[in-house]
This record gives C-alpha cells, structure tokens and sequence, in this order.
C-alpha cells in the first residue's frame, strides 16, 4: 500500500474493536463495526 503513489487516501478496515486512528505511515485504521454503521466514517479528523 505504501508502494503506491497516489493522493487517495489509505484505509485499512480491522475486524478488532479498535480506536480509529492514524498510524505513523498517515494510513487511517478504522474498526469493521465503525466503519459499516457510520456513514461518515472515512471523514475522520486527521490527529
């Protein structure tokens, strides 16, 4: 994923119950259930 150079954002889904967040590479970790019930899920605010 880091290998491609484009400027749409990187999302990776965890089935885990996780806290959304962005890792050191700026790829947003979003847990399944939040990502499936919560229409605006990918608009999280970058921390």
């Amino acid at each position: 994923m880091l290998h491609i150079n484009d400027s749409f954002q990187k999302v990776i889904i965890a089935k885990d119950a996780i806290i959304s967040h962005y890792n050191d590479d700026g790829i947003l970790i979003l847990p399944l259930f939040e990502f499936l019930l919560h229409e605006n899920a990918l608009q999280h605010v970058r921390v």
